[in-house]
């Protein structure tokens, strides 16, 4: 990833001839590359929780005496509310992509706390 943040800073530098042209297109790389690095945070975040929860498997993993299911180990219930913060009613709960989508949501908007295994509850 190094390589290609070094590659698109010099392809700027060298392809600009204009100061404010190259001055807008440092700003539009530097706000893509913090972009970036908040994608690799969240990754990393999800890769965590899924392998603390549930190993990474889905079905027929439960947890929490029974309230808890599959690869993001969702309750019910706050499958149900963060299914309905995210605008998202097509959304199931035993469905591995949806728990993967909305686990996905609820850590770039600020909902990781709902997981044990979150690195915020630390």
């Amino acid at each position: 990833m190094k390589k290609v943040i070094l590659f698109l800073i010099i392809f700027l530098l060298v392809s600009c001839d204009a100061k404010d042209s190259r001055d807008i297109l440092i700003s539009n790389l530097y706000l893509k590359v913090s972009a970036l690095q908040e994608d690799v945070k969240i990754e990393k975040e999800k890769l965590s929780i899924l392998t603390c929860e549930s190993g990474i498997r889905h079905a027929g993993v439960w947890g929490d005496q029974g309230r808890s299911y599959g690869i993001a180990q969702f309750q019910k219930r706050t499958f149900e509310y963060l299914k309905e913060k995210a605008g998202n009613s097509k959304l199931n709960w035993k469905v591995q992509k949806d728990q993967l989508w909305l686990l996905d949501w609820a850590l770039r908007n600020g909902y990781g706390r709902y997981w044990s295994c979150y690195s915020g509850n630390k």
